[in-house]
C-alpha cells in the first residue's frame, strides 16, 4: 500500500465548512465512528452534515463499504477509504486533526488527492515544535492550521501534539 496524510488543527465547526461539499458527493459513502477506541460504525448518506457533536472518525468510501462493528476491522475490510480523524476541544486544549488513506489504487488516490488539495489550500503552515526540556525547536512543516486555530491558539488555547510533550507555537 501507499497512501498518503495531513495533519492539520481545526476548531470544532470548522470541519463542516472545509469538507462539507465534499461529503454532499452522491458518490461518497459515509460511516461515522465515535468513542475510544472508535466502534459502531454508522452509515450515513448523502447530504450528511457534520454538526456541532461530530464524530470521532468519519470513514468515506467509493460505493457500498463491507461492514464491520469496529473502525480496525473496517478500516482492513475496505482498504481504499479515506479517513478523517476529527481532532476535539477540550480544557486542555485543541486536538490535531488527520485526513489520510492507505490505498494503492491510482485512481482512487487521484480522487482522495483533489479532497487534500482542497484542504491544503484552505489551511496554512508555519507552526513550530518545542522542547519543553531542552527548549530545543524544529519547524513542523507537516502540521497545518485553519484560520479558526490561529485565532484560538492567539486567544491562549494550546495546540496539543498527537504524541509526545512538545509545545506547539504558531508563528
Amino acid at each position: 500500500m501507499s497512501g498518503f496524510g495531513i495533519q492539520f488543527y481545526a476548531m470544532p465547526g470548522e470541519h463542516a465548512s472545509l469538507f462539507g461539499s465534499v461529503l454532499a458527493a452522491d458518490d461518497f459513502v459515509l460511516t461515522e465512528f465515535t468513542g475510544q477506541p472508535p466502534r459502531s460504525g454508522k452509515r450515513v448518506g448523502p447530504g450528511y452534515s457534520l454538526g456541532a457533536k461530530a464524530p470521532s472518525n468519519l470513514v468515506i468510501t467509493l460505493g457500498t463499504p463491507v461492514e464491520a462493528e469496529f473502525e480496525g476491522a473496517f478500516l482492513r475490510e475496505n482498504p481504499d477509504c479515506l479517513v478523517l480523524e476529527i481532532g476535539g476541544l477540550s480544557p486542555v486544549g485543541l486536538a490535531q486533526s488527520s485526513l489520510w488513506t492507505l490505498s494503492a489504487d491510482p485512481s482512487i488516490l487521484r480522487r482522495w488527492r483533489s479532497i487534500v488539495r482542497r484542504l491544503t489550500s484552505r489551511t496554512s503552515t508555519g507552526i513550530t515544535a518545542v522542547s519543553p526540556t531542552t527548549g530545543a525547536e524544529c519547524e513542523a512543516r507537516w502540521l497545518r492550521f485553519t484560520l479558526g486555530a490561529k485565532e484560538a491558539y492567539g486567544a491562549g488555547i494550546p495546540l496539543l501534539p498527537l504524541a509526545g510533550n512538545s509545545i506547539l507555537r504558531i508563528y
